[in-house]
């Protein structure tokens, strides 16, 4: 587990849980799966931190991080402006399951 800090607290992060929902994003469908979750935890955060996802992967991660930190802002609206009906099926199934 890595520890997240948000502006005035720390929650933890289970990487594989975390790889298994970037995953099931279209968005995402260039990773390496072969990366070893903590890896890519660590990867996906620093590209996070430096501006270099793409929009939609980085709401995938706000949305992540909101689901385990309610405080986090998600913007559901601009979500769905910019995710493509691809992750918006992924969106929909997870939330469905």
């Amino acid at each position: 587990m890595l520890e997240m800090a948000s502006e005035n607290e720390e929650f933890r992060v289970d990487a594989l849980a975390f790889k298994d929902f970037l995953i099931a994003f279209p968005c995402y469908k260039d990773i390496d799966r072969d990366t070893a979750p903590s890896e890519l935890l660590q990867i996906v955060l620093d590209a996070y931190d430096n501006d270099q996802l793409t929009e939609e992967q980085e709401l995938v991660v706000d949305l992540y991080i909101h689901l385990h930190h309610e405080e986090a802002p998600f913007d559901l609206k601009r979500a769905f402006d910019t995710w493509d009906i691809q992750d918006k099926k992924a969106f929909t199934a997870w939330f469905l399951r």
